[in-house]
C-alpha cells in the first residue's frame, strides 16, 4: 500500500476529478477547481491557448475565453509562455545529434553533470531544454537498446524547488518533440529518477489519451539480456508504484488495470493493491467481497498459467502481507455469536466463499496457515448454520475441507468441537434430505465419507472432498489418522452406517444428468465392504426399489451396484467356505418380484417401469446365473446355497423386444449393452444367432415409410387372418395386409403374431402365390426379431397337428420343427423359416446340456482333493470326463439325427424301387440348395458329424457339395 499524502505540497497526486475534467475539457468544471490543483496541469492549458485550433465552432470559441480568463490570473502561465516560445525544430535537430553520440557509449553507466541546479536556473528556455534532455538521453537509450537500468541519483529531479519547471519542461517536450522523445518510453525512463514517478503522473494528466498506452508500456518489465534479481525486484516495484499512482489518478480504469495484469502475467503486487483499494473506495453491500471473488477466480479458474502465476506470488507472500491481512479481517466479518457458533443466514454464502477460497490457498497455492488464521477457519468450518440450501452447501464445503487440511485439528480443543459438530451434521441429516437436491447430496457425502474412512480408504475419502471443493489437494494418509478414529469410533459405528443407508429413500428417476453425491453411491461402497452381511442388515428391497426408480440416460453406478450386490450373493466373504447363516449375506430378489417389473403379475400385463429399469433387471437375471453357474463348486459344499431361477423365468422376458428398444433407444442403456450381449452370447446363444442378428439390424435401422406415419394402420386380426385364408383364391388382401405390416416397425406388429402364425397352415396349398410366401417370411422374420420364442412355439403349435408344445420342449427335442407338416419342404420360403427354426432349437439344446454340467459338478472331498492319486479322486477325475464325454455325444447324436433328416426330405422326391437314387430335376432346385446350404453349415462347425451320417447310395453330387471344405481325416 503506498501513502502518497507523503509527498511534498507541490508533488501531491493529481485528483481525479480534475484528471477527469481534463479529459473531457469541461473547461466550466476547470474554472470551478483550485489554482494549486490546476497548477499540474498548465504545459498543456497554456500550450491549448496559444495554438490554433481546427475546432471553429462557437462552443469552443466560448470555452477559450473562460481558459484565457483562468490563465490570466496564474503566475506561472508567463514561464511556461516563454517555454513554448523556443525553436523545436532546432532543438530536435541538436538533441538527435547527442543522441548519436551517446548511443556510441551507451554500454558505460550514464553520468550527470554536478552543479547542473545553477546552470539551470540561470539558462534561457532553450538551454533549460537541452539540459533536461541531456538528463533524459542515456535512460531513455538504454530502455530502446532493451538494456537493464536501476535506480540513479540526479541533481536536477532531486530538488523540490525546480521540479515544476522540470517537469512543465518535460511536458512540452513530450507534446512537440513525439517522434525524438515517445511519452511511454519518456514514462518508463521516468521510473529511475527520484520524484520521477510524480513526474509520469504530471506528464500523463496533460496528456490524458494516452493513459492507456503508458499503462500498457509500464506493465511490461523493460526485459534486459542480463540483470540481476534485485534490480528485477526494484523494476517492478518501481512499475507497481507508477501504476498505482495513475489508478489514483483515474480511478474508473482501476479494474481494466487489473484485468491487464492478470491477462499478461505481470505485477500481481499490483493486482492485488488495485483490488484493495478498488474495495476501499466503494462501499460493499455484497455477499461476497470482490478480494475473495477475485483470489478465488484466480486460484479456481480453467486457466492453468493464472493459477501457477498467482500461486506463485501467494506462495512467497509474507505474514505480514496486507492481503493476508485483509482476509482475516473478510474471516472476522462473518459474525455469529461466540457462544453458540450460529452462523447467520446472510452470510452462509460469504462463510462458503471463504471456506473454498483458504482451501485454494492452502492446495494450489501451498500457503502455510498461521494459529491466527487455523483458529479463524477451523472456528468458521465448525460454526452451525441454518437448515437452508445455502447453509447446507456450506456444510458441505466445510465437511470437505476438514478432509482437505487435516491439520487444523491442532488440539484437544479442536477435536472437542470438530467431534461435537460432526455429531450435529449425522442427527440432521434427515432433515437435510428434506430440504432438496443440495440437502440429499450432503447427506450422501456424509454417509459416503464415514464409508470410505471404515474400510480405511483414504485417498477415496480424500477424493471424495476434492469433488465437493471442485480442486485436486494432496493430504498425506497418515494425517488423517485422528479424523478416521473420529468417525468410526465416535460418530458412525459399522451398525448405524449400514441401517442407516437402507432407510435412505431411494433416488426419484436417477439418471446420469444427477450429480453430487447420491445414495446410490453409498449403498455400492457398502456393498464392497460387505458391511450389509457383517451387521445382518438386508438391503435386497432397497435395490430392488432404486432399479424401478431408474430412468434414461442410465447412471453409470448401477451396473456396479448390481456387479457388488450379485457378489455379496453367491461370493462367500471370507477364504474358508463357512455355512450361510440366515440374514448373514444378502438375498436375491424374488420370482415374483422380477416378472412385476415386466409388467407379467397382478391385473395389467402393461409394463409401468422405464426400459432402462428391465434392462438393469434383465442384466441382473443373466449375471445371477452365471455367477452362479461360475462359483457353482464352491457353492456345493455349502449346506444352505444360493438357489438358480427356474429356467422358465428367462423364457418370460422379452429378451429380444429389450434389446431392440436398447438399440433405438442407447441413453437408456449407456455401457450396459456390451455386457448384456456378452452374458446373452453365453446363456442364451440361441437368441445371438448370426443370421437373425442380419436380418435383426435390417429391422432396426429401416425407418418406416411416410404413408404408414401420416395413415395410421387400420388392419384387425381377423382380416390378416382371413386373408390367409383365402389366399389360395385371392391372394390380394393378404398381400396388401402383410406389406403394411412390413412397412411398420418390429415393435408395432407384436400383436399380430397369433393370426400370422395361425394362417400359415392355410399357404401350404398348392395353388398359393410365391410372393404371398415371401411377403410371409419377410414379417415372420421381423417378429423374429423381437419375440423369437414365442414366435417359435405358435408356429410349430400351427404347423404340427393337434400339438400344444412349449419352448422347453423344443429344446429337449430339437427335431420336432422338423416333423411338422410335409408339404411345407414344397415351399422355399417356408422351408428357410423351418430351417432358421432348427439351428436356433439346437443352438438351445447345446446350452441347457452345458448348463446342466455347470450346474451339478461332481462333489469333491477335502480328504481326496488332497491325494489325488487315490483311487477315489481318479474317479472322481474321471467322473467328469465322462460327463463331458456324455454330453458330447448327446449334442453328436442331435446333429447326425438332423443332417440324416433333412437328406432323408430331399431323397423324399423321387423314390424308385430300392434304390436310394435321387433325381436333382424332379426336386425344386431352391429346395434343395437351402438343404445343402445348412448341411453344409453343419458340417463345417461340426466336422465329425460327416463320420456319422451314412453316404451310402447316395449321388455323389450331392455328397461333394455336403462336404466340400471338410477336413478329409473327417
Amino acid at each position: 500500500n503506498w501513502d502518497f499524502k507523503m509527498l511534498p505540497w507541490n508533488m501531491q497526486p493529481i485528483k481525479s476529478n480534475v484528471f477527469t475534467s481534463m479529459s473531457d475539457l469541461n473547461i466550466q468544471e476547470l474554472l470551478r477547481t483550485a489554482k494549486e490543483e490546476l497548477r499540474a496541469l498548465l504545459p498543456s492549458l497554456v500550450r491549448m491557448s496559444l495554438c490554433p485550433s481546427l475546432d471553429k465552432s462557437a462552443k469552443w470559441q466560448d470555452d477559450r475565453k473562460y481558459l484565457l480568463q483562468l490563465l490570466s490570473d496564474m503566475e506561472a502561465v508567463n514561464e511556461i509562455v516563454s517555454l513554448l516560445s523556443v525553436d523545436f525544430h532546432e532543438l530536435e535537430a541538436d538533441g538527435r545529434k547527442e543522441q548519436q553520440m551517446r548511443t556510441k557509449i551507451s554500454a558505460e553507466e550514464p553520468t550527470f553533470q554536478q552543479g547542473i541546479l545553477l546552470q539551470f536556473e540561470q539558462s534561457e528556455p532553450a538551454r533549460k531544454f537541452r539540459i533536461v534532455i541531456s538528463e533524459l538521453l542515456p535512460i531513455v537509450i538504454r530502455i530502446e537498446s532493451n538494456e537493464s537500468c536501476s535506480q540513479l541519483d540526479s541533481e536536477l529531479f532531486s530538488s523540490p524547488a525546480y521540479l515544476e519547471e522540470v517537469s512543465d519542461a518535460i511536458c512540452i517536450l513530450c507534446a512537440e518533440l513525439p517522434s525524438f522523445l515517445n511519452i511511454c518510453t519518456v514514462c518508463k525512463a521516468l521510473l529511475y529518477f527520484p520524484n520521477g514517478i510524480w513526474v509520469l503522473s504530471k506528464l500523463v494528466a496533460n496528456n490524458p489519451e494516452s493513459f492507456s498506452s503508458v499503462a500498457h508500456s509500464l506493465l511490461q518489465p523493460n526485459q534486459p539480456k542480463l540483470s540481476s534479481h534485485d534490480i528485477l525486484v526494484s523494476d517492478e516495484q518501481l512499475r507497481c508504484e507508477a501504476l498505482m499512482m495513475l489508478s489514483t489518478m483515474n480511478p474508473s480504469c482501476t479494474l481494466t488495470l487489473r484485468s491487464l495484469c492478470v491477462q499478461q502475467y505481470q505485477l500481481p503486487q499490483l493486482a492485488v493493491s488495485l483490488t484493495l483499494h478498488h474495495i476501499s473506495s466503494e462501499s460493499q453491500e455484497k455477499s461476497i467481497s470482490d478480494l475473495t471473488a477475485f483470489i478465488s477466480g484466480l486460484l479456481l479458474g480453467n486457466d492453468s498459467k493464472t493459477r501457477t502465476w498467482f500461486a506463485t506470488y501467494i506462495r512467497h507472500a509474507k505474514e505480514d502481507d496486507q492481503l493476508r491481512q485483509e482476509l482475516i479481517k473478510e474471516l472476522k466479518s462473518v459474525s455469529f455469536p461466540e457462544s453458540m457458533f450460529l452462523l447467520l443466514e446472510e452470510h452462509c454464502l460469504k462463510a462458503a466463499a471463504l471456506i473454498r477460497l483458504y482451501c485454494s490457498l492452502k492446495a494450489i497455492a501451498g500457503l502455510k496457515f498461521t494459529a491466527e488464521e487455523s483458529e479463524l477457519v477451523l472456528r468458521l468450518m465448525t460454526c452451525f448454520p441454518p437448515l437452508t440450501p445455502t447453509g447446507i452447501r456450506f456444510v458441505s464445503l466445510a465437511l470437505g475441507m476438514l478432509l482437505a487440511c487435516p491439520a487444523l485439528l491442532s488440539g484437544a480443543e479442536q477435536e472437542r468441537r470438530v467431534v461435537g459438530w460432526i455429531k450435529w451434521l449425522a442427527s440432521r441429516s434427515s432433515e437435510m434430505e428434506r430440504i432438496g437436491p443440495e440437502g440429499s447430496s450432503f447427506a450422501e457425502q456424509l454417509l459416503l465419507t464415514a464409508i470410505h474412512l471404515h474400510g480405511d480408504r483414504r485417498n477415496a475419502a480424500v477424493r471424495l472432498a476434492c469433488s465437493t471443493l471442485g480442486m485436486r489437494i494432496k493430504v498425506p494418509s497418515q494425517s488423517l489418522t485422528r479424523l478416521r478414529q473420529i468417525f468410526t469410533e465416535e460418530v458412525f459405528p459399522t451398525q448405524v452406517i449400514a441401517a442407516h443407508a437402507t432407510k435412505v429413500p431411494v433416488t426419484k428417476k436417477l439418471n446420469s444428468t444427477m450429480t453430487g453425491f447420491l445414495p446410490v453411491h453409498c449403498v455400492y461402497q457398502l456393498l464392497k465392504t460387505r458391511a450389509f452381511s457383517q451387521c445382518r442388515v438386508p438391503v435386497n428391497d432397497w435395490i430392488y426399489r432404486q432399479i424401478c426408480s431408474a430412468s434414461a440416460p442410465l447412471h453409470p453406478q448401477l451396473q456396479p451396484l448390481i456387479s457388488q450386490y450379485v457378489s455379496t450373493i453367491v461370493t462367500p466373504a471370507g477364504k474358508t467356505h463357512q455355512p450361510r447363516q440366515e440374514g448373514a449375506v444378502n438375498q436375491p430378489f424374488q420370482y415374483a418380484d422380477i416378472l412385476t417389473v415386466y409388467g407379467m403379475q397382478g391385473t395389467s400385463n402393461e409394463p409401468k417401469y422405464s426400459l432402462t429399469s428391465m434392462l438393469l433387471m434383465l442384466y441382473y437375471v443373466l449375471l445371477y446365473e452365471d455367477s452362479i453357474l461360475s462359483n457353482m463348486k464352491a457353492l456345493a459344499l455349502l449346506p444352505n446355497r444360493p438357489q438358480r431361477y427356474p429356467a422358465a423365468l428367462i423364457n418370460q422376458i422379452p429378451v429380444k423386444l429389450l434389446l431392440y428398444n436398447a438399440q433405438r433407444q442407447p441413453k437408456a442403456c449407456q455401457g450396459l449393452y456390451p455386457a448384456l450381449l456378452g452374458l446373452l452370447a453365453t446363456h442364451l446363444p440361441h437368441l445371438c444367432m448370426v443370421g437373425d442378428w442380419i436380418e435383426d439390424l435390417d429391422s432396426i435401422f429401416t425407418k418406416p415409410s411416410s404413408d404408414v406415419k401420416k395413415n395410421k394402420l387400420q388392419i384387425s386380426h381377423e382380416q390378416l387372418f382371413d386373408g390367409l385364408q383365402k389366399s389360395s383364391v385371392n391372394p390380394a388382401p393378404a398381400l396388401m395386409h402383410l406389406r403394411s405390416l412390413s412397412k411398420l416397425s418390429a415393435d408395432q406388429i407384436v400383436g399380430f403374431v397369433r393370426p400370422l402364425t395361425s394362417g400359415l397352415p392355410f399357404l401350404l396349398n398348392s395353388k398359393v402365390s410365391r410372393r404371398v410366401h415371401q411377403e410371409t417370411r419377410e414379417l415372420w422374420l421381423k417378429l423374429n426379431s423381437v419375440i423369437p420364442r414365442k414366435l417359435w412355439v405358435m408356429t410349430i403349435n400351427a404347423l404340427k397337428a393337434n400339438s400344444n408344445l412349449s419352448f422347453d420342449d423344443l429344446v429337449n427335442d430339437p427335431l420336432l420343427p422338423l416333423t411338422v407338416d410335409k408339404r411345407l419342404f414344397e415351399h422355399p420360403e417356408l422351408l428357410s423359416i423351418i430351417l432358421r427354426l432348427t439351428s436356433s432349437c439346437l443352438s438351445a439344446s447345446r446350452s441347457q446340456a452345458s448348463t446342466l454340467l455347470r450346474a451339478h459338478p461332481t462333489a469333491e472331498n477335502k480328504s481326496t482333493a488332497t491325494r489325488s492319486a487315490s483311487p477315489l479322486g481318479i474317479h472322481q477325475a474321471a467322473s467328469e470326463a465322462e460327463k463331458e464325454e456324455l454330453r458330447s455325444a448327446f449334442i453328436s447324436t442331435q446333429n447326425s439325427a438332423v443332417v440324416q433328416m433333412l437328406i432323408e426330405i430331399c431323397m423324399e422326391g423321387n423314390r424308385t424301387g430300392n434304390s436310394p437314387e435321387i433325381n436333382l430335376l424332379t426336386c425344386k432346385r431352391e429346395v434343395h440348395c437351402l438343404i445343402c446350404s445348412q448341411l453344409h453349415q453343419m458340417f463345417i462347425e461340426d466336422p465329425t458329424l460327416a463320420r456319422l451320417v451314412h453316404f451310402q447310395g447316395y449321388p455323389r453330387e450331392m455328397v461333394s457339395v455336403l462336404v466340400a471344405g471338410v477336413p478329409s481325416k473327417h
